[in-house]
């Protein structure tokens, strides 16, 4: 009978702290979900390329002389 006290009271201790590690790992790999006020998350300004009409971010597009393009390789296509 003392061997079956024992070993309750060993799974007991063995159940709690197992419960308390998963809990641990679930609150770690759950993020707060906080809001990003950077200007980064602020929408862009887009643009059309003038030769396929794709349309990118301002600040990614590549000027050329009768517009913008999406990428170099298009700009060589239509300005050359």
């Amino acid at each position: 009978m003392k061997y079956l006290l024992i070993f309750f009271i060993v799974m007991v201790l063995v159940f709690q702290w197992r419960s308390s590690r998963t809990d641990a790992k679930l609150n770690a790999k759950v993020k707060p979900n906080v809001p990003n006020n950077s200007a980064s998350s602020a929408p862009q300004s887009m643009v059309a390329c003038a030769q396929c009409g794709l349309h990118v971010p301002t600040t990614d597009a590549v000027q050329g002389r009768d517009g913008a393009y999406c990428s170099a390789a298009h700009l060589r296509l239509r300005e050359t």
